[in-house]
């Protein structure tokens, strides 16, 4: 057996990296680790004249460029080297502190901003235009009193009067449309209308702004609205090909789309672009985009690419083990649950790693991920340790509101992190109710979790709740004898997972058992993304009832 896990992983490794190149573009290829043959990095194309020294202004439009893409800490370190060049210069400093908020991850180090913002000289000795000033002024509105979403709605309010006053300032566009998505803390649809449409206008006069491309791939990231952003996703990994936020986030339109093809493109390259980047900067390549890998190995789980999907998690697991810093083990979490809701009983890439200190979203996803195997392995008292451990997790937590300081608390917890945690408790509980006899208690359970889900914003990416309740819910509908009940079910999960491919076998399934002459189109449907062997998914069994390995 250890042998054919050891053949398998060698296999998997060469398979991983010849996909990966593959998927390599010729163009926009970094620095090597020791910066020999150094190629200028490609970030997009943006006009931000300052005050600033002529010999700082590559630096700090560098700096913007990365900003626009969520790259802060190279976007930081691009904004001090044109302080060293230039010491007084405002708009690098603005630039600094503005990479200390980040807008549509709730969060913000408002003391690293403001370390930042002291190193201004007073009011009368700088060197800021009228328009540099307001710039200024509204950072300081951003990193000034008042708690967390006030002061996110008054920056918004000073970069509306700003566009307004500035029509022709493209830069100052692109941040009011960021500002609009950061105002709110849960995707509002005519909220984020709002933003497209002022993104869309910066997209119009400069087709090269990679702030434009990226903002309005976030305005349109949902399955209701992720036609509308196929033009900037095709678009923004050319904009910025040396930066892995940009290759990753065209992913988002992608998943939403259930374009599988495209999204194992996309986030191969974000994981590359990544490790370039730390490479170049001489930090820790353990260090490389998680969220990218996370995404790479959840699409080639829709493809039926297991080998290549059991290289991304084995990839994860030695970086855990290089860097145990919490990005790592909680993108490991997210990793081994995703894959175990497909493959329970593979092992030894889905062993259990620590959590201290780690969220208690974090904690009911490893939770889940082991439930889930102890179900897959018919270890029911596994099973129920995991309730117990999760259960208690839940009752403890403190939920606040980002009102309530919850970015300033090391104990606070999101109302929807908890509602997630929640979701994968019910689905936990279920779980052990259906093996132990008990389904109408099962059924009960999973359609409260089903509502909850279904109360929550869409979302475009890989499922918060790795087996979505619903998906679950129709599988023990089917099992059941009930294929028009697991219908709705499947139906209403594919709503919020396009594409996903265990759903739309449990929809052909259920289609096929009551006669349904969609169940044909179904099948294209799930033909169409897999690569694998489609006769072997034909007969899979499901995971957490028979402990079936998709292998």
């Amino acid at each position: 057996m250890i042998a054919r896990i050891a053949t398998a992983r060698t296999l998997a490794f060469a398979l991983l990296a010849v996909s990966i190149a593959l998927m390599v573009p010729a163009q926009g290829q970094d620095h090597n680790a020791h910066g020999e043959h150094a190629v200028p990095l490609i970030l997009g194309v943006l006009d931000f004249p300052t005050s600033g020294a002529p010999a700082a202004q590559d630096a700090f439009e560098r700096g913007v460029k990365l900003l626009h893409s969520f790259e802060f800490t190279d976007a930081r370190d691009a904004f001090i080297e044109a302080q060293a060049i230039d010491a007084g210069f405002v708009m690098a400093i603005w630039g600094e502190a503005m990479t200390h908020n980040h807008p549509l991850w709730e969060y913000q180090d408002r003391d690293a901003a403001l370390a930042a913002l002291a190193k201004l000289a007073p009011p009368g000795e700088r060197r800021a235009s009228e328009r540099e000033q307001r710039y200024l002024d509204a950072v300081l509105v951003l990193f000034g009193e008042g708690d967390k979403q006030s002061r996110d709605v008054a920056y918004m309010n000073a970069m509306q009067k700003m566009h307004a006053d500035y029509a022709d300032d493209l830069e100052a566009a692109a941040f009011y449309a960021l500002s609009i998505l950061g105002s709110v803390y849960e995707r509002d649809f005519r909220t984020y209308m709002r933003a497209a449409a002022v993104a869309e206008e910066v997209f119009a006069r400069q087709p090269q702004h990679p702030g434009a491309a990226h903002y309005l791939i976030h305005s349109y990231d949902d399955q209701v609205h992720a036609p509308l952003g196929l033009r900037a996703a095709r678009e923004y990994s050319k904009i910025a090909p040396s930066a892995s936020h940009a290759q990753h986030m065209v992913s988002h339109i992608y998943t939403s789309l259930g374009m599988w093809d495209e999204v194992v493109v996309a986030n191969a390259n974000a994981v590359r672009v990544s490790e370039q980047s730390l490479l170049r900067t001489g930090r820790d390549p353990a260090g490389r985009s998680k969220h990218a890998l996370h995404w790479l190995e959840y699409a080639l789980l829709q493809q039926g690419r297991y080998a290549e999907a059991r290289a991304t998690l084995q990839m994860m697991r030695d970086d855990v083990l290089a860097l145990p810093a919490d990005f790592n083990r909680s993108h490991n979490a997210m990793m081994r649950a995703s894959y175990a809701v497909d493959d329970a009983l593979a092992e030894p890439v889905l062993a259990r790693t620590d959590t201290a200190g780690l969220s208690l979203l974090d904690i009911a996803t490893e939770c889940f991920a082991s439930a889930f195997q102890s179900a897959a392995a018919s270890e029911l008292d596994g099973l129920r340790a995991e309730i117990q451990l999760l259960g208690g997790e839940v009752a403890a937590a403190v939920v606040m509101s980002v009102a309530e300081g919850l970015h300033e608390s090391a104990n606070g917890v999101s109302a929807d992190s908890y509602l997630l945690a929640t979701i994968m408790l019910r689905e936990m509980q279920a779980l052990l109710a259906f093996r132990e006899g008990d389904t109408e208690k099962a059924l009960q359970i999973l359609a409260t979790a089903v509502a909850d889900e279904n109360s929550r914003a869409m979302y475009y990416g890989p499922p918060h709740a790795p087996k979505p309740p619903g998906e679950l819910l129709g599988e023990m509908y089917l099992v059941l004898g009930q294929p028009e009940a697991a219908v709705a079910y499947f139906q209403g999960s594919l709503q919020r997972n396009t594409g996903r491919s265990l759903a739309l076998l449990g929809l052909f399934r259920a289609q096929q058992a009551s006669g349904n002459e969609a169940a044909a189109e179904t099948w294209r449907q799930l033909a169409s993304n897999w690569r694998g062997d489609l006769g072997a998914i034909q007969g899979l069994e499901y995971a957490w009832l028979t402990g079936h390995a998709a292998l």
